[in-house]
């Protein structure tokens, strides 16, 4: 029988402790409504609603608007341009010079040499993009975490206003350098980039609801997202509205309307309510330092790890306590990085890591095909831009409603006690994730092996399962760390998501153009494998997990 006394210390430490707070019903209050008793927050006169979920779409989506015409449109854009005043030094093949130096319509815009140049100048455009995003997202999702969420998004909103007026500059100053694209990629990732955004957006939904429903909330976030890109660009097959006006008034209206769409995101950051309120921001405020949090299993009061004051008080009552400075030298640095999870929700002691490196690996395969994909279909299947315009529409609309019909249909077959047992909820949507991988995969072999271009519809559909994928792995995260840490948890996810938006263009880049003359659809078998492999990580979480609970049961 348990000592009363060793439960009691237990309890206390509970209270005491940062990780362990937001289980109460006050703090139930203000997940599902935004407020709670002690909120000094009131609605402004035009905004009178409290904060939700829905406050938040709408930036992502207009958001998903912004960046869908720009990369929908940024192919057409770096080719007509590198047509027009030859490719930089830099991306010349030495072995093809000939090719540069013609003029006018002697030019052979169209050749292997023209794609694979155009491939390798978007590739380190965008990798150059994500090593700053890998340096600042943690940094602006952290922040967000002491100071509101409003103040993180209007940072990406104000900064992307800005780098999407580069393209314009490059365009009607013929005597501009076309490197200075990379300064507006530059700007872009400072501000942490659309990533940053994606994690700021989560975040602000996490706040303002429970931990049951997040899965499905974070389903219709992205959503949101998916809805902007099928109006803008999904996945970097194309825009709607860029290849209407592109159609109508020409290429370059797409990067007139663009930064435009981008102020309004602002302008709308700056109406709604800040989720995280003064008094969850003054009830974040860790009471002790993350590595100096206690860990408590809150069944049986055991298995304590804390400060040296309270592990020496609680080991005299449960002889079970492990000070925090006997943590080997791997335990320490993991947890400076990633927070402890929650005891009794996701089984696996480093499963948070492992589930972020899974994710890691996935995008690698999203961005690496991603990328590639416009290019490839520009010469493979001599698309126009309009053509891949319409095909983003429909993909995109596929994945939305994929995440607001298919996913919530989909939570519903869940075992019953779920939002008793949120580890039993994780359980499922651990399968749901591995799941969302191997379509992922099925997706990318699809692309490799149409014969026609058409093919890429049904991959559309098939990625549109996939994509549920994505808030189910952001759901399980949201689950197994406390509420304070949610910022800094998914800030942490979207450094791994950015390193991998910094590797996969440029190394799928020189695998497109090394491929390109024998086997140009190789880089999507390449997309598929190693989606493939990301897909076993996730399932040594799930078999830690299922025998975590069959110990604890």
């Amino acid at each position: 029988m348990d000592d009363p006394e060793a439960v009691a210390a237990a309890h206390d430490a509970q209270e005491a402790t940062p990780l362990l707070r937001g289980n109460n019903d006050n703090d139930r209050r203000q997940h599902k409504t935004g407020h709670s008793d002690h909120d000094d927050d009131t609605p402004k006169w035009y905004w009178p609603w409290p904060a939700t979920y829905w406050a938040a779409i709408p930036v992502i989506f207009i958001a998903g608007v912004v960046i869908g015409p720009t990369i929908a449109m940024s192919t057409p854009l770096i080719k007509l341009l590198f047509c027009e005043r030859g490719i930089p030094d830099l991306f010349k093949d030495k072995n093809v010079d000939y090719l540069f130096s013609l003029t006018g319509d002697e030019k052979d815009c169209e050749s292997p040499e023209y794609s694979a140049a155009i491939a390798k100048f978007s590739g380190v455009l965008t990798s150059l993009t994500a090593i700053l995003v890998t340096l600042t997202v943690r940094y602006w999702n952290s922040m967000s975490d002491r100071l509101g969420r409003r103040k993180g998004m209007l940072v990406w909103a104000i900064g992307t206003t800005i780098a999407q007026t580069f393209p314009l500059l490059v365009y009607y100053n013929k005597g501009m350098s076309l490197y200075f694209l990379w300064v507006g990629g530059l700007i872009e990732g400072t501000v942490g980039s659309v990533l940053c955004l994606i994690a700021l957006v989560h975040s602000y939904a996490a706040d303002v609801s429970t931990s049951e429903q997040r899965t499905v909330v974070f389903g219709r976030v992205m959503a949101g997202w998916y809805a902007g890109l099928g109006v803008g660009f999904f996945m970097g097959d194309r825009s709607a509205i860029a290849g209407v006006v592109a159609k109508n008034y020409g290429m370059i209206t797409v990067f007139w309307m663009v930064p435009m769409i981008a102020f309004i995101d602002v302008l709308y950051v700056l109406m709604i309510p800040e989720s995280l309120t003064a008094a969850k921001r003054a009830a974040n405020k860790p009471m002790v330092t993350d590595s100096q949090a206690t860990l408590i299993d809150v069944n049986n009061g055991s298995n304590v790890e804390g400060s040296n004051t309270m592990a020496s008080n609680i080991t005299k009552r449960t002889n079970s306590a492990r000070p925090q400075q006997y943590q080997s030298w791997f335990d320490r640095n993991v947890r400076s990085f990633v927070p402890e999870q929650l005891p009794h929700r996701l089984g696996g002691k480093y499963s948070v890591v492992v589930l972020m490196i899974t994710c890691f690996l996935a995008l690698m395969s999203v961005l690496g095909a991603m990328f590639q994909s416009s290019t490839y279909l520009l010469y493979r299947f001599k698309w126009t831009g309009i053509e891949l315009s319409y095909m983003g529409a429909i993909q995109g609309l596929s994945r939305l409603l994929s995440l607001t019909v298919l996913l919530p249909i989909i939570k519903k077959l869940a075992p019953a006690g779920t939002k008793a047992n949120p580890a039993l909820g994780i359980s499922f949507d651990l399968k749901v994730m591995i799941m969302g991988l191997w379509i992922e995969a099925l997706t990318f072999l699809i692309y490799a092996m149409t014969p026609i271009g058409e093919g890429f519809y049904i991959g559309g559909v098939t990625g549109a399962i996939g994509s549920l994928f994505f808030p189910a792995a952001r759901g399980i995260m949201s689950q197994s760390v406390a509420p304070e840490l949610l910022g800094r948890t998914l800030g942490t996810l979207a450094t791994f998501e950015s390193m991998a938006a910094a590797i996969a263009p440029s190394l799928y880049a020189w695998i497109y153009s090394l491929t390109l003359q024998t086997h140009p659809s190789f880089v999507f078998y390449v997309a598929a494998g190693v989606i493939t492999i990301a897909s076993g990580p996730a399932i040594y979480i799930a078999v830690a997990h299922r025998n975590e609970m069959k110990h604890c049961a």
